[in-house]
């Protein structure tokens, strides 16, 4: 009887660690689903726009396959739970002209914003930035107050 009790106690076990799991997984695939379907492409007089709106989604580290969408024209990752800095790879995204990462917990802002010379609009409203980089000087790009 103690064997089966102790048999009956490690599956249990075993399914919640289990479907933790799974609800981990799904909630991962969930987010990069709904993300993949904020992508918005559309013709404005002859010029493709691409937007991907990831705002209010509880992302706290930006998905490895936005920073490969180089064609991306209109980033929104507002009121997030990111911390930290961007990741340098950001500047993968050369087209990208509107940034907005306004309303998380950033602390800093890479230095390899300064590479994106089609970048219109910065937002970092509402974060806790200490400091900027040097390479933020560059005068094509503006800081949303």
């Amino acid at each position: 009887m103690k064997k089966i009790s102790i048999i009956i106690i490690v599956a249990v076990l075993a399914l919640v660690y289990l479907g933790f799991k799974v609800v981990n997984n799904n909630s991962n695939e969930k987010i990069e689903q709904q993300a993949k379907n904020n992508v918005q492409s559309e013709e404005v007089i002859g010029k493709k726009t691409t937007v991907l709106d990831l705002s209010s989604q509880n992302i706290k580290k930006i998905p490895e396959y936005v920073l490969e969408m180089d064609e991306l024209k209109e980033l929104n990752l507002s009121g997030n739970d990111l911390e930290g800095a961007l990741p340098s790879e950001i500047e993968r995204l050369k087209d990208l002209e509107k940034l907005d990462v306004s309303g998380n917990n950033m602390t800093g802002i890479p230095a390899e914003i300064g590479k994106l010379e089609k970048l219109e609009e910065l937002d970092y409203s509402d974060n806790e930035i200490t400091g900027l980089p040097l390479e933020i000087g560059n005068p094509v790009i503006s800081l949303s107050e």
